[in-house]
């Protein structure tokens, strides 16, 4: 597929497509969220939980791959709560690698969000993000989500 760039460049357009993530994704899914987390996480602990959570029903893995390399990783878990009389999805990771950034990605992987949601039968679908992670507030509320919580959090 090709586009014209903003001179009238002639500029390749590569598709993105997502797909659950597997097992031998782990190593780049643990570089994005060390990333994301601006901290080395311990790989043995990341390893145990990330393949413990790729067999489980209720949390989902999706990565987005641009011409065979994976640039996005999102993270969607559905609980049963009781204040919310039934399920909810919640996003708990979402990271676009830096230089794939605006190039519409972190949409598609939150419509796939969307769309796990719906699949799962859930009322609806929530993302705690960090205070100082200010584009990525800009972003969800421009996809439509509203802020309506404060999450506190205490160390253990």
């Amino acid at each position: 597929m090709r586009g014209v760039g903003t001179k009238g460049n002639i500029m390749k357009m590569y598709e993105v497509d997502v797909r659950y993530a597997k097992k031998e994704d782990i190593d780049i899914v643990y570089q994005m969220i060390c990333e994301l987390e601006k901290s080395e996480l311990d790989k043995t602990k990341f390893s145990d939980v990330f393949l413990r959570n790729i067999e489980r029903s209720d949390v989902f893995y999706f990565v987005a791959e641009e011409e065979n390399n994976i640039v996005g990783f999102l993270s969607v878990h559905i609980q049963e709560l009781l204040h919310h009389n039934g399920s909810v999805a919640e996003i708990q990771e979402l990271f676009v690698c830096t230089n794939n950034r605006n190039k519409n990605i972190g949409r598609k992987l939150l419509d796939e969000a969307k769309k796990t949601a719906k699949e799962e039968n859930c009322l609806s679908l929530e993302v705690s993000c960090n205070s100082e992670r200010e584009k990525a507030h800009i972003f969800y509320e421009r996809e439509g989500m509203k802020k309506s919580h404060f999450k506190f959090t205490y160390v253990l």
